[in-house]
C-alpha cells in the first residue's frame, strides 16, 4: 500500500512538473566542459535532473551492495564460530563424562 501510495505521489509531482515545464519553454545558454549549447530550460532541467538521480540510484546501489556483502560475510564467520563453539562443548562434555567415568572406577578399585 505504500509503494501505491508512493507512485502516485511521484506521478502527481512529474504531472506538475510537466505542465509546468511546457509553460516555460524559455532557451538557456548552457557551458560545460568541453562545448556549450543553447536548450529550453524544461529540457535542461529534467536531463540534469535524470542525470542526478541516475548517479545517486547508483551510488545507492553500490553502499547497499557493499553492506549485504559484508552482511553476508559476518553470517558466515558468526556461522563458522558457533559450529567451532559447539565442537568445544562436546569435546568439554566428553572428557568431564570420561573424567567422571575414571573416577568412579578408581572409587570402586
Amino acid at each position: 500500500m505504500k509503494s501505491i501510495l508512493s507512485l502516485i505521489f511521484l506521478l502527481i509531482i512529474v504531472i506538475i512538473s510537466v505542465t509546468l515545464g511546457m509553460q516555460n519553454s524559455q532557451l538557456v545558454e548552457f557551458n560545460f566542459l568541453i562545448a556549450k549549447g543553447t536548450y529550453s530550460l524544461p529540457t535542461l532541467l529534467a536531463v540534469l535532473f535524470g542525470l542526478g538521480l541516475v548517479i545517486g540510484w547508483l551510488l545507492t546501489g553500490l553502499f547497499y551492495m557493499r553492506l549485504r556483502f559484508r552482511l553476508r560475510h559476518s553470517e558466515n564467520k558468526l556461522k563458522k564460530l558457533k559450529e567451532q563453539q559447539n565442537k568445544i562443548q562436546v569435546k568439554n562434555e566428553t572428557m568431564a563424562i570420561t573424567k567422571a567415568a575414571s573416577s568412579s572406577e578408581v572409587i570402586k578399585g
